[in-house]
């Protein structure tokens, strides 16, 4: 499957937040902030969940029933997105 620029840059910037993660162990940071950059990193990593699935959707409707993409993104964000 081809992949979105939008994707790409997400999974590229949520490795940049788990190397930060890591580096906050070695600098033996407290529980409190890493527990909140590995719920930014759950949140990030989820977000991206959700664009692959509308991609894959959107993909898989065009090629069977040829529908309207907007229209169907815009359903698709407000289902997953809830």
């Amino acid at each position: 499957m081809k992949c979105d620029i939008k994707i790409i840059n997400r999974i590229k910037r949520t490795k940049g937040q788990i190397n930060g993660v890591l580096n906050m162990i070695d600098e033996q940071r407290s529980c409190d902030d890493l527990t909140i950059q590995l719920k930014a990193i759950e949140k990030s990593i989820n977000k991206t969940i959700t664009l692959l699935t509308i991609e894959n959707l959107k993909q898989k409707a065009l090629e069977k029933y040829q529908v309207d993409l907007s229209e169907l993104e815009d359903e698709l964000n407000l289902i997953l997105n809830r």
